[in-house]
């Protein structure tokens, strides 16, 4: 649990409704029941708790581990909460309704068992991906937003099941007129930064899809061309071969998931560490409580403590399980806190705020690191 102290209590509360609001749908399962009875419960339980495993580790293979077949087994120990829900069949051939359990895990519990296990994960620490899509058929190409129930719900259904905030354009009359489908085709990767800007967001995927040409050919196959951005460094590859429509969407979530874990996870250490530090231009409360706020919600944080503020500068020790480059990372992917770089010849760092007695009564064990509140 991060401790922010009395002050930031109610200031930090506001502040995780959104993160505390994610965190649920990452920690929510559902598996298909035949019914209700404790049998068919005392199945389908670990089955939803593989799910959280697999998506918080990208790593299909997680319940094949010794500790994770133990967890599974102790499934109910990590459980919130369940309910069963009906609704029709996902299979347009069957009408009739159909029976799930859908499940809420413990976060802390689960959080828990990873790091004791000594097991990366992707946590909270999860951007918005906006997803900017272009398919071509019989010369005509078009974008696909929300509208596009029959296209971007597979998609918006794979995302959810990965874990990937991912959001589709609004297509609106502003976005129609900065992004066109020539932009998408032509990979304008500057235009779609600026344009994914819009959704507070630094990382999106762009997808080309193209069809056959005759638009009478019945189950057509499709082939597609895909680039991730992740804060302006791109990913690109295509699919492996042509396949249908919803097949290629859905695989595409499956293949972003790789290179975006790799950006965002926690590897836990056997011992944390206390890291020290300094953000400045900071001009009244309100922005204190925002730096602390956000340093205090960056995953795998364990506490953090604010020892000196002097002249727009505030210092906080921060224990972290994992390594100083991960924290130092982690806090650079959002746009709260930005890196600073410290003049030489600026005696207020060192006489004003810093000391280094001070370092060596909180335990820090990392030089200090210098950040800047964005305005």
């Amino acid at each position: 649990m991060v401790c922010i102290g009395f002050l930031g209590f109610l200031g930090y509360l506001s502040f995780s409704n959104a993160v505390h609001a994610q965190e649920n749908l990452l920690y929510r399962a559902e598996v298909a029941v035949s019914s209700q009875n404790p049998d068919e419960l005392q199945r389908a339980i670990p089955l939803a708790f593989g799910q959280i495993l697999n998506r918080l580790t990208a790593n299909p293979a997680i319940t094949q581990e010794a500790w994770a077949q133990t967890a599974l087994r102790q499934s109910r120990r990590y459980l919130r909460q369940f309910q069963y829900q009906q609704r029709p069949s996902s299979d347009p051939q069957d009408q009739t309704d159909k029976s799930f359990l859908v499940t809420e895990f413990n976060p802390t519990a689960v959080t828990r068992l990873l790091e004791q296990n000594g097991v990366a994960y992707w946590g909270r620490s999860r951007p918005t991906v906006v997803a900017w899509i272009v398919h071509q058929r019989s010369g005509t190409r078009q974008i696909i937003d929300n509208n596009h129930s029959l296209l971007a719900q597979p998609l918006i259904t794979a995302a959810r099941e990965a874990g990937i905030d991912l959001v589709l354009p609004l297509m609106d009359l502003q976005e129609q007129r900065d992004v066109t489908t020539s932009h998408l085709w032509l990979r304008d990767t500057q235009v779609l930064e600026q344009a994914t800007e819009r959704y507070q967001s630094k990382v999106f995927i762009l997808g080309q899809l193209a069809g056959p040409a005759n638009d009478q050919t019945t189950d057509p196959v499709w082939n597609a061309e895909w680039l991730l951005s992740i804060n302006g460094n791109h990913h690109h590859w295509q699919s492996d071969q042509p396949a249908a429509l919803k097949e290629l969407l859905e695989q595409s979530l499956v293949a972003i998931n790789a290179p975006l874990f790799e950006q965002y996870k926690h590897q836990p250490l056997a011992t944390n560490a206390h890291n020290e530090i300094e953000v400045s231009q900071i001009n009244n409360a309100d922005q204190y409580q925002r730096a602390w706020d956000y340093l205090a919600q960056l995953q795998g944080v364990v506490s953090v403590v604010p020892t000196r503020f002097n002249r727009g500068r505030a210092m906080f020790t921060i224990q972290h399980s994992g390594d100083w480059s991960e924290l130092n990372r982690l806090i650079q992917h959002g746009d709260t806190l930005l890196p600073r770089v410290v003049d030489p010849l600026d005696q207020t760092t060192s006489d004003s705020i810093y000391m280094g007695s001070e370092s060596a009564n909180t335990g820090a064990s990392n030089p200090l690191a210098h950040y800047r509140l964005n305005q």
